[in-house]
C-alpha cells in the first residue's frame, strides 16, 4: 500500500501510508488528520491527475472531526462478510466438513475468547451508528450469549457464539474473521482461494451459470452459460437452497447471502477438484470433475481484510460503444489508473457501460472519483452518518468530463460501494440504471483483530441518499430498467442486461440526432 495515496491537499498535513494506525486504514488516517479543516481531498498517486480525489468531507454536525477520527469512511469488501455469514449459518446445527476432531481449549484461550466477546460487545454498543441499536436488546443478548461462550470448547464454538451475537444486529458488515485465514508474514487469504471459474446466479430458484472465465477449468471442460447445478459434491443443490432460502427468510440480505453461498461451494484450496453435476443445455446430466485454479486478478490487501483479487476489464463494444468492468472498489492505483485511461480512450464513444454486477464493493471514495468524469460542478451524492457526526460524499469534477450516455449495470450480487456508486449516479442523474436490484448492504464499517487473533468487522455508519434521504440498507438500489436473466438466453450466449444496456445507449443517440 506504500504510494497509494501522495499527500493531503494543503490545508490539510501531510501523511504518509506508513504513519497508519493498526487496526485503521488510509481513509481513517485521513479523517484525523482533517479535524479542523472544512474538508480534505486525498489524490490518489499514480491515477494520473490530481483531480482523482478520495473525499472526506469534514461532519455537518459533530465535534469538528473528532468522533469521525480512525473512521474508515469508506465502504469494505463485503464479499467477506457473505462469506463469513454462509459459514456461520451452514455451522449451525451441522456436522463439520471436515471430520478430525477440533483442538479442546487451553484456560488461556478460553480467556482470550471472552476478552474478544467483549471487545465485540463494547465496540457495537459504543460505535454504532444507531445508538438504539436498532432496538436490540443488546444488555440481554450479552448476558444471554456471553455464558454461553463460557461453555464453549472450541475456537469454532466460540466463533459461533460471537457469530449469533453480532447476527442479532440484522444488518450487514458484521463478521468475525478466524485466525486461520492470517497466514504466516501478513499474507492474508479470503477462504477457498481457487476456483473454478465459473460465476453463478439464482434464476427461477436454481443455481445456473451466468459465466465463464476463459481458458478457466470450467472452460476447458466445456461447461457453458445457462448451465443448471445439480449436484456439489453430495449435496442435493435445489434441497440446499431451498433450506437456506427458508432459513433466511427474515434476512434482508437473503438474496446475495444465497448467491455467496453457491460460490462459496465452488471454492476450495490448491490442488482440489470440486465434483458437480449439471443439467446442460439438452437437459442431459453432466457429472464433472472440475480442478481448481488460482483466483483471476492481482492480489490485493487493505488493513485487516483478507487477501483477495482485484480485476479490472476495459474494451469496446461493436456500434463504438466503451465498456468497463471490475469487480472491487480497491486497489486504487491498479484500477483507478486502468478506469481513468478507459474514460480517456473512451471520449470520442457514442456511450459508455460501467458494469458493477457483482461488484463486492470497496474504497467508497474510489466510486466518488469515477463519478467526477461525468460533472462539471462539485456536487454532494449523499452523507454517510455516524454516531456523532455526519461526513458529506462529494464528487468532484473532471477537466474534461465525459457528455455522452452511460449506462450502470447492476444485480443482487452488487454490493457496498458499488450500491454507492450506482445510488451516486443515480441520484445525480449521470447514468440509465439496468438490471435488476442491488444487495442493500451499505454500512460503512471498520476491520479490527480481537485479543484471541481472529478478525472483526463492525459497522459504523449508515450512507443516506441526498436526493430521497433515505438509507440504501436493507434496500438497495433499484434500476431504471429491470432486466432479469433466463436460463433459455444465457444458453443461447446471451446477456440480456448487457443487450438491454447497448439497445438504451443506442435509442439515445438515435433520440439526439
Amino acid at each position: 500500500m506504500h504510494d497509494t495515496l501522495a499527500e493531503l491537499n494543503r490545508p490539510c498535513a501531510r501523511f504518509r501510508p506508513s504513519d497508519e494506525a493498526p487496526g485503521s486504514n488510509l481513509i481513517g488516517t485521513a479523517a484525523s488528520l482533517c479535524e479542523r479543516h472544512t474538508s480534505c481531498e486525498i489524490p490518489i498517486s499514480g491515477a494520473g491527475q490530481m483531480d482523482d480525489r478520495l473525499t472526506i468531507a469534514a461532519p455537518i454536525k459533530g465535534h469538528e472531526g473528532q468522533d469521525a477520527k480512525n473512521f474508515i469512511g469508506t465502504h469494505l469488501m463485503l464479499r467477506l462478510t457473505l462469506l463469513l455469514c454462509v459459514m456461520f449459518i451452514s455451522s449451525v446445527n451441522a456436522a463439520p466438513q471436515h471430520p478430525a476432531s477440533p483442538q479442546t481449549l487451553t484456560d488461556k484461550q478460553r480467556q482470550l475468547n471472552l476478552e474478544s466477546f467483549d471487545y465485540v460487545w463494547k465496540k457495537v454498543r459504543d460505535q454504532y451508528w444507531d445508538p438504539d441499536l436498532g432496538g436490540v436488546d443488546w444488555e440481554a443478548a450479552r448476558v444471554e450469549l456471553r455464558q454461553k461462550l463460557e461453555s464453549a470448547t472450541t475456537d469454532e464454538a466460540a466463533r459461533g457464539v460471537m457469530g449469533e451475537l453480532l447476527n442479532r444486529m440484522n444488518v450487514s458488515h458484521f463478521g468475525i474473521i478466524p485466525a486461520e485465514a492470517y497466514q504466516q508474514l501478513g499474507q492474508e487469504k479470503l477462504p477457498g482461494e481457487h476456483v473454478t471459474g465459473t460465476d453463478v446466479r439464482i434464476i427461477d430458484n436454481h443455481i445456473v451459470v451466468t459465466d465463464i472465465i476463459a481458458d478457466s477449468p470450467a472452460d476447458k471442460l466445456g461447461i457453458r452459460r445457462g448451465w443448471q447445478l445439480l449436484k456439489i459434491g453430495d449435496e442435493e443443490v435445489d434441497a440446499k437452497l431451498a433450506e437456506l432460502s427458508e432459513r433466511l427468510k427474515d434476512n434482508p440480505h437473503r438474496r446475495a447471502i444465497l448467491v455467496s453461498a453457491a460460490k462459496l461451494r465452488l471454492r476450495g484450496k490448491p490442488g482440489q477438484t470440486i465434483d458437480v453435476v449439471f443439467r446442460d443445455g439438452n437437459d442431459a446430466e453432466k457429472d464433472l470433475s472440475i480442478p481448481l485454479a488460482p483466483e483471476r486478478g492481482k492480489p490485493s490487501r487493505f488493513g485487516h481484510i483478507p487477501e483477495f483479487h482485484v480485476w479490472i476489464d476495459v474494451e469496446k463494444l461493436a456500434g463504438n460503444i466503451g465498456y468497463i468492468r471490475f469487480n472491487a472498489f480497491m486497489d486504487p492505483p491498479h484500477v483507478m489508473r486502468r478506469f481513468n485511461k478507459a474514460m480517456t480512450d473512451f471520449m470520442e464513444t457514442k456511450g459508455i457501460i460501467i458494469d458493477v454486477r457483482g461488484n463486492g464493493g470497496g474504497l467508497g471514495g474510489m466510486a466518488s472519483a469515477m463519478m467526477g468524469w461525468l460533472v462539471d460542478e462539485k456536487r454532494q451524492t449523499g452523507t454517510l452518518v455516524m454516531r456523532d457526526a455526519e461526513l458529506k460524499m462529494l464528487v468532484h469534477p473532471r477537466p474534461n468530463p465525459y457528455v455522452g450516455p452511460v449506462v450502470v449495470l447492476i444485480d443482487e450480487y452488487s454490493v457496498s460501494a458499488a450500491e454507492f456508486f450506482a445510488s451516486g449516479m443515480q441520484d445525480l442523474q449521470l447514468a440509465h440504471l439496468v438490471g435488476v436490484r442491488t444487495a442493500g448492504a451499505v454500512l460503512g464499517s471498520s476491520i479490527e483483530r480481537l485479543p484471541n487473533g481472529d478478525g472483526f468487522q463492525y459497522a459504523r455508519a449508515n450512507y443516506f441518499s441526498m436526493t430521497t434521504g433515505q438509507s440504501l440498507e436493507g434496500v438497495g438500489v433499484t434500476p431504471h430498467l429491470t432486466v432479469q436473466h433466463t436460463r433459455e438466453a444465457l444458453l443461447q450466449g446471451r446477456d440480456l442486461q448487457l443487450e438491454a444496456a447497448v439497445d438504451w445507449v443506442e435509442q439515445q443517440i438515435r433520440q439526439s440526432h
